[in-house]
């Protein structure tokens, strides 16, 4: 069933059933999503604003052009989901425990969110911007963080030895996070 064009306001999906769904123009507020299993639906061109999805099932769930605002995705493992024009943007998320292993995230935004104990594994995050973010605990594992921008954003460690990192910037403040690996002490 094809949803298009709809604003749902304080609606409990934890009670309803959607299956096999696809959704073009929405706009969720306020909505509650946890530990719902949204696989093998289709987000299309949709915002989640204020929502809880912690915990929820992605897999092979399409995410085209979505954004999240003021919404908690904790847990949620979007590896699995569908790569068919795979766009998100994240603001003012709490993402801590989010695993985007091999996830396409070039010029991603993730504007002051928590992302503790992200998990980016292989994941290619070119140009994208970690603006104002908590990364304390997130593992960087094979990355492409080309031309990336934490400047703003504090607590990362990224091995540049296991990372790509040229063009990225960083803040001084920031710079031990890049230089922790080694095993330096900075007084």
């Amino acid at each position: 069933m094809i949803h298009i064009d709809t604003i749902v306001s304080n609606k409990n999906f934890t009670e309803l059933a959607i299956d096999d769904s696809e959704f073009e123009n929405y706009h969720f507020k306020s909505c509650n999503f946890s530990d719902v299993n949204l696989s093998n639906i289709n987000f299309i061109e949709c915002v989640f604003e204020n929502c809880n999805l912690s915990l929820s099932k992605f897999d092979n769930t399409g995410l085209k052009t979505v954004e999240f605002k003021n919404c908690k995705l904790t847990g949620v493992d979007c590896s699995n989901c569908n790569d068919f024009l795979f766009q998100v943007y994240f603001e003012n998320c709490i993402l801590d425990m989010v695993n985007f292993t091999k996830r396409k995230l070039i010029k991603t935004s993730f504007i002051n969110c928590s992302l503790k104990e992200a998990f980016f594994s292989e994941t290619n995050l070119q140009e994208s911007v970690f603006k104002n973010c908590n990364l304390d605990s997130a593992i960087f594992d094979n990355c492409n963080l080309k031309k990336a921008d934490f400047s703003t954003s504090a607590n990362y460690i990224i091995n540049p030895l296991e990372n790509r990192i040229k063009g990225a910037y960083f803040s001084m403040d920031g710079l031990i996070g890049l230089v922790t690996c080694f095993g330096v002490k900075i007084v």
